[in-house]
């Protein structure tokens, strides 16, 4: 995905790959109205949203599901990106191993499981074995995990 002519890489699922690169867009998009706006235009280009007000929201809305998970930066950790792919892995119908969650979360293997732990701990999250093959485990969101993202998604 490129920002500003820069490479960046996330090694994230696609879902939560297609989400970046559609906040990049936008705040492309917003920054280049912002920075090109012709006075002498007869109809400027209508801005719903400017970046710093986007940058706000965005910012009350992760310390808002900060409270509601009642844990600090709870939002802008591996955690919350792990729930977030288990959630659009969930309404895609697709089972997630505890090594694809980790790479969900965007973060070192060993932080992953350490923050996975946690919320199984939580119970925002369940493990389920592989019938077939018993080194591989499986996760998924629990129904309190399901409505702590989606008490949290309505803050964004």
């Amino acid at each position: 995905m490129t920002h500003f002519g820069s490479r960046i890489e996330y090694n994230v699922s696609p879902e939560i790959s297609e989400i970046i690169s559609a906040i990049f867009t936008e705040l492309d998009v917003q920054t280049y109205k912002t920075k090109n706006i012709n006075p002498s235009q007869e109809e400027e280009p209508k801005m719903t949203e400017s970046l710093s007000s986007k940058a706000q929201r965005i910012y009350k809305a992760r310390r808002k599901t900060d409270e509601i998970a009642n844990l600090r930066d709870f939002s802008a950790s591996p955690a919350f990106d792990c729930l977030l792919d288990l959630y659009v892995n969930a309404a895609a119908g697709r089972r997630v191993s505890v090594t694809s969650a980790s790479i969900g979360a965007a973060c070192a293997l060993t932080t992953a499981l350490r923050w996975i732990r946690h919320l199984e701990e939580q119970q925002l999250i369940e493990r389920s074995a592989d019938p077939h093959d018993q080194r591989r485990a499986y996760i998924a969101l629990t129904e309190k995990g399901t409505a702590l993202i989606e008490e949290a998604l309505a803050f964004y």
